[in-house]
């Protein structure tokens, strides 16, 4: 039970030789069993690899694909299913699992520990090194563990009382220090307590009881609406190493805003704060319980879901259509799941089905359709589909690969 199966470009695509080029006949469409993977409970990919949470009773740490950083664990250059023995047990249950460009970490109530590409110190290692060995950080004060999220090179974790804390790269503001970044977990500086977290590429996002604040890469306008310094922009200025408030546009919002004291700069009419955060790669979105999400960020392109929608926007809300039951962001697109059917803006065009779950990387998405089937599309919005043994219940997406998690395990493909 709980099995994935893969399928698209084979996830150690990077480790083949420069002179063995792909089948004429692109097998990589057939779906793959990832072997050695049952009950899984949560599935994430980085570029080229993934892992797995498997065995609630006993949970472990499974990875496959590309070792190149050694984000499998050992230091073996091959794509496996490999063990990470030190993560077997933990003073108590693993409660996340995350993956950034070429590192992964697991979170448990009391501990953090992360393994792979480390040369920004995202895996947590001081030597600067890609770390086959499982890293505990140091939490310091960081305490009561609660909310996990990887950035391209970074990483930052949420605590029971609030608080947000990063470490890794902090070359473009990502962990809200003035230094450069490193292994030591850094406290971010907000006003209240944190309630939802998100990271993008370079930027951080985190909700609190009246507003949002982001932090990390604003050159294409992630933080606000006009990016630092005003084009014609350099891009190496164009960050801020303390979180930026970010508030609803209300002349931009049709909904009556909320008055309540203090006031609230990101609620819905009622007042209610988002239920959660989604990231692209230079974009965010804000979901709300009972009203429309909002979306910031670099956008021109429909992938804030706006009809007119600025090249740099300050958050309002998306017009993706109603009853919204999912919505998920990556690269230059959101896509979101209104009334049982699939609307996407940007970089991705909307496909003509209907679905109950939505996954969406770099330059495609994919659905679970009601049928159980699995639908995926790209820029040309041609729709390829592939049907498993048994019903998904999590889809993941990192680049050219795709992966589902099963009943019967964890099935891959591209």
């Amino acid at each position: 039970a709980g099995a994935v199966r893969c399928w698209g470009e084979p996830l150690d695509a990077d480790t083949r030789p420069d002179n063995v080029t792909a089948p004429a006949r692109p097998a990589w469409l057939d779906a793959t069993t990832i072997p050695g993977l049952s009950a899984v409970s949560a599935l994430a990919l980085g570029d080229n690899f993934g892992c797995a949470l498997t065995d609630p009773a006993a949970p472990s740490v499974r990875c496959f694909g590309n070792n190149q950083r050694r984000q499998l664990g050992p230091a073996t250059p091959i794509a496996t299913t490999v063990a990470l023995p030190t993560l077997a047990a933990a003073p108590d249950p693993w409660l996340a699992l995350a993956a950034g460009a070429a590192f992964a970490c697991a979170m448990s109530q009391t501990t953090l520990t992360c393994w792979g590409d480390n040369r920004r110190y995202q895996a947590g290692d001081p030597s600067g090194i890609p770390t086959a060995a499982p890293h505990p950080l140091d939490l310091g004060a960081a305490t009561d563990l609660v909310g996990l999220a990887l950035g391209a090179r970074h990483g930052c974790v949420r605590t029971r009382r609030g608080e947000v804390y990063c470490w890794g790269d902090n070359s473009r503001g990502q962990c809200a220090s003035a230094d450069p970044g490193g292994p030591a977990l850094r406290r971010v500086p907000l006003d209240a307590p944190a309630l939802h977290l998100a990271a993008g590429g370079d930027t951080t996002c985190a909700t609190t009881a009246t507003t949002v604040w982001c932090w990390g890469d604003n050159s294409v306008g992630q933080l606000t609406p006009t990016p630092a310094p005003n084009p014609p922009m350099d891009p190496d200025l164009a960050f801020s190493t303390v979180p930026v408030a970010v508030a609803l546009d209300p002349t931009t919002t049709s909904s009556p805003t909320c008055t309540s004291t203090p006031a609230c700069t990101f609620c819905d009419p009622t007042c209610a704060t988002p239920t959660r955060l989604v990231a692209g790669a230079d974009h965010t979105c804000a979901v709300f319980a009972d009203a429309p999400p909002a979306c910031w960020g670099h956008g021109g392109d429909g992938r804030l879901g706006r009809t007119d929608e600025p090249a740099y926007a300050s958050p309002a809300r998306a017009v993706f259509g109603p009853d919204l039951a999912d919505l998920a962001a990556g690269g230059a697109t959101t896509c979101a799941l209104a009334a049982g059917v699939v609307v996407c803006g940007g970089a991705l065009p909307s496909p003509n089905l209907s679905a109950t779950a939505l996954a969406v990387d770099v330059d495609r998405a994919c659905a679970i359709e009601l049928s159980g089937a699995i639908a995926c599309w790209g820029p040309s919005g041609a729709i390829t589909r592939t049907t498993l043994g048994a019903a998904p219940s999590q889809l993941a997406l990192a680049g050219p690969s795709t992966c589902a998690a099963t009943s019967d395990g964890v099935t891959c493909w591209g």
